[in-house]
């Protein structure tokens, strides 16, 4: 098995063994059919919700631009260019949001000679007139890069309840260098990214653990996979014989799931420590591929015989539809719901599917795409794409409803995994100070008119969206 992973023919793209669970899905038979519902719901994004970024200055341009992309990457929002509906810089005018705006939102650096710059956000949501959401960022030296991703978290979560990670990190398996299998780690947006494991040599199957670091699978010095630390030489011991697949840590790191192999047969073991871990159990001759864990400790995982086919199974429930062949799964939860997402082979190709554990619902949300990871808030699917709408190999941001999936990373990956993003700048909240009314006429005065007769406009809209001066903070959650 070892030897199938260093050949000639896996240089520059994915193979089965960066996918466990994959290998023989293009000529096995169907699975068996059962009388199981399975509640297909598709998902055609026409229109999506808007979200203004606006600069403060014309000299935020850059700085806007920058936000509004990592907004954009979530998938969540439409995010146009303001001059292309006609707007500037500061704080824009609430009669000229386009339809479906849901929150206009003005970024800008405030330099300081004596300190650090600011940077800030004040987030202006449609259904809310009378108060203005701010963050102010301190833009320490080095922490540049890092601005606009924990930014658009903090704008995400202003606007919807709800931050974004794109300040968090994805780990993957890059397979695109000859000869080798590297652990890489990336931000969401493909940029800033370090590489974890050596040269040369085979690693895969990682995750970030407790401690930050990244846990993965690697050659040692007799070729033999086994458990490595970032920036650590000798492997971890283990108490289990055989060699090491992957690594996955729960949401809260507490549990652990590794993913170990003996001759040609994979298992799962689950636990709170390497040395207290336990065998997930399996049906007779029976694979466990690529798990995970939540925080109540229940695995998540590819199950079936060695040819296959493989179903996606929680504990003894099966999530993925019959007859299809199913792998590489992953928790996807939101705040309001449980669910799952993993690849189903569709023809020659592979999709992503999204599936609710509370009521079984179940949709496609990318074609052509593998090795699915979820943002932790569940919001966002990173994966792989073999070459999607001609744009090449590499990995691909889509929202969970599906849409237009957007290019982040060029290259051949597999076995992605999203870490939460960074802490954010707290919330402050200020009261919007209505417009002034207008000074009182003499009743004799004539009515100031335009040149054309008619009646001068009412005071500007916009100035219903100056802030008062008084301020109410809360902390970020």
């Amino acid at each position: 098995m070892l030897a199938a992973m260093v050949t000639p023919a896996a240089w520059a793209q994915v193979e089965p063994q960066d996918m466990p669970g994959t290998e023989g899905a293009e000529n096995a038979p169907p699975g068996s059919a059962d009388n199981e519902v399975v509640v297909e719901v598709t998902t055609a994004v026409s229109q999506q919700p808007v979200l203004v970024v606006v600069p403060a200055t014309d000299a935020d341009q850059p700085l806007a631009d920058a936000v509004r992309n990592e907004i954009e990457l979530t998938g969540l929002f439409s995010t146009p260019l303001p001059r292309s509906i006609g707007l500037g810089s500061g704080v824009p005018d609430r009669s000229k949001w386009p339809a479906l705006t849901t929150a206009a939102v003005v970024v800008g650096r405030t330099p300081r000679p004596q300190d650090f710059p600011i940077v800030s956000s004040a987030s202006y949501h449609r259904q809310e007139k009378d108060v203005v959401r701010r963050r102010e960022l301190v833009e320490y030296p080095g922490s540049e890069a890092m601005t606009p991703s924990v930014l658009a978290d903090a704008i995400m979560e202003d606007v919807t309840g709800i931050r974004s990670n794109m300040s968090g990190m994805i780990v993957l398996t890059d397979a695109t260098t000859r000869g080798e299998r590297s652990v890489r780690v990336v931000m969401p947006d493909g940029k800033r990214g370090r590489r974890i494991s050596g040269f040369g040599s085979i690693a895969r199957g990682a995750d970030f653990g407790k401690d930050g670091q990244v846990y993965y699978a690697a050659e040692d010095a007799s070729g033999k996979l086994r458990l490595f630390r970032e920036r650590e030489s000798e492997p971890i011991e283990l108490p289990m014989p055989g060699y090491v697949q992957g690594i996955a840590f729960s949401p809260n790191r507490k549990e652990i799931v590794l993913s170990i192999g003996v001759g040609k047969l994979v298992h799962s073991w689950v636990g709170t420590s390497f040395t207290s871990l336990t065998e997930v159990p399996t049906g007779p001759h029976e694979a466990s591929l690529s798990p995970s864990v939540n925080d109540a400790g229940r695995v998540l995982h590819a199950v079936g015989l060695e040819k296959g086919p493989f179903s996606i199974e929680l504990g003894d429930r099966r999530v993925s539809p019959p007859g299809i062949w199913a792998a590489m799964p992953q928790f996807c939860s939101t705040v309001m719901e449980d669910r799952v997402v993993y690849m189903v082979r569709a023809g020659v190709g592979w999709n992503i599917r999204l599936t609710s554990l509370t009521n079984g619902n179940s949709r496609m949300v990318a074609a052509n795409a593998m090795s699915p990871a979820c943002s932790p808030d569940g919001r966002t699917v990173a994966f792989f794409s073999p070459d999607k709408n001609g744009k090449g190999p590499g990995i691909y941001l889509v929202s969970d409803t599906g849409g237009l999936a957007r290019k982040v990373w060029d290259g051949q990956a597999a076995g992605l995994r999203w870490r939460a993003g960074e802490r954010l700048p707290r919330l402050i909240e200020e009261p919007i100070a209505p417009p002034a009314p207008p000074p009182e006429a003499d009743a004799g005065a004539a009515v100031p008119t335009s040149d054309a007769g008619a009646a001068m406009p009412a005071a500007d809209a916009g100035a219903a969206m100056q802030p008062a001066a008084a301020a109410s903070s809360s902390a970020s959650p």
